[in-house]
C-alpha cells in the first residue's frame, strides 16, 4: 500500500470521546492524540518526551494537523490520557493497523532497551 492510498491514522481516532470541559479544550483530542503516537513509535519514554517530539516535529506535523494554539506541554499530554479509556485507544489502534496491512511489530522496547540477545534465536528476552 502506498503512502498516498494508505488511510490516514487520523480517521481511525476521531470518534474517541473526549473526557474534558468543553471550556477547557484548548487542543484538539486528535491533535493530542496523534502527537502522542507518533511520539510513543519514535520512543518517547515520557510526557516530557512527548512534547519535546511534538516541538520539533511541528513543522511536519502541521501538513496535516491545524496546531492552531501550537504544541500543548507535557501537562496536557498527562492530563488528557489520564482521562481516555486506553480500551478505545487501543481499539482505534488495532484498527489502523490492520487497515494498513502490514505485519504487527511488537512496540515494547525490549530490543531498543538493550536487552537483544543474539544467542536466541535473534528474540530479545524477556526476563
Amino acid at each position: 500500500m502506498s503512502p498516498e492510498t494508505r488511510p490516514p491514522i487520523i480517521n481511525f481516532f476521531n470518534d474517541i470521546k473526549d473526557p474534558r470541559i468543553e471550556r477547557k479544550k484548548c487542543y484538539p483530542l486528535i491533535e493530542v492524540i496523534v502527537i502522542t503516537l507518533g511520539a510513543v513509535m519514535a520512543f518517547a519514554t515520557g510526557w516530557e518526551d512527548i512534547e519535546l517530539y511534538g516541538t520539533t516535529k511541528a513543522a511536519g506535523l502541521q501538513q496535516f494537523l491545524p496546531l492552531n494554539n501550537g504544541i500543548p506541554s507535557h501537562d496536557v499530554y498527562r492530563r488528557v490520557f489520564n482521562r481516555l479509556d486506553s480500551r478505545e485507544i487501543e481499539r482505534c489502534f488495532m484498527a489502523w493497523v490492520r487497515a494498513i496491512k502490514r505485519e504487527v511489530i511488537a512496540i515494547d522496547g525490549k530490543t531498543v532497551r538493550g536487552s537483544f540477545n543474539p544467542r536466541t534465536e535473534g528474540k530479545a528476552s524477556t526476563w
